[in-house]
């Protein structure tokens, strides 16, 4: 199974529905669609990338679906969630690197990723889920895995469950995804 669509199973094995959820990354819309899927009536997604191109994908895809109503999408680094959302959420998912078929040279960076996932940290409720799927099949990539693995290991493990998932035959190149589980 790829590892994009084991971190949307690993949310749904936990919550039924979300009632505020963040795709901290639009990229081709994929993640912001299913956390639009899952949302409940009253909640609320915000979709977050620095990209008009990848928020034009993402507000097609939702569009196609039927499913836009309970979205926002907002033109901003994900380093800036906390100056947009208020309350507690359920998930928020990361799915690092460039948006696929485009200009590569705009890509995901330790010296943003990092503060967003110390925002991430405190927005998530108990009991609610981060994933962080890194690809480092870059040299870009392979930093920017360090640098969240550094983080990672940081984190009090009284606050956060932290597991690792790996394709088949990982090597240093390998995507990887991150599950933090908020105690």
């Amino acid at each position: 199974m790829p590892l994009t669509k084991l971190a949307q199973q690993l949310i749904t094995n936990k919550f039924d529905t979300i009632e505020y959820g963040i795709d901290a990354t639009c990229g081709n819309g994929n993640d912001t669609l299913f956390l639009a899927g899952i949302c409940d009536s009253d909640g609320m997604i915000f979709g977050f990338d620095i990209q008009e191109e990848a928020l034009d994908i993402t507000e097609k895809l939702l569009n196609k679906n039927n499913i836009n109503q309970c979205v926002m999408l907002i033109n901003s680094g994900h380093e800036n969630m906390e100056k947009v959302i208020k309350p507690k959420v359920d998930v928020v998912m990361f799915n690092l690197g460039f948006l696929p078929r485009s200009e590569s040279k705009i890509c995901t960076k330790p010296e943003t990723t990092i503060p967003a996932l110390e925002l991430a940290s405190k927005v998530v409720r108990e009991g609610g889920m981060i994933t962080i799927l890194c690809y480092p099949g870059t040299d870009k990539g392979k930093a920017e895995r360090t640098e969240v693995k550094t983080w990672l290991d940081g984190l009090n493990s009284n606050e956060f469950k932290i597991s690792e998932y790996l394709s088949n035959n990982p090597d240093d190149t390998t995507p990887v995804l991150y599950l933090l589980e908020r105690l």
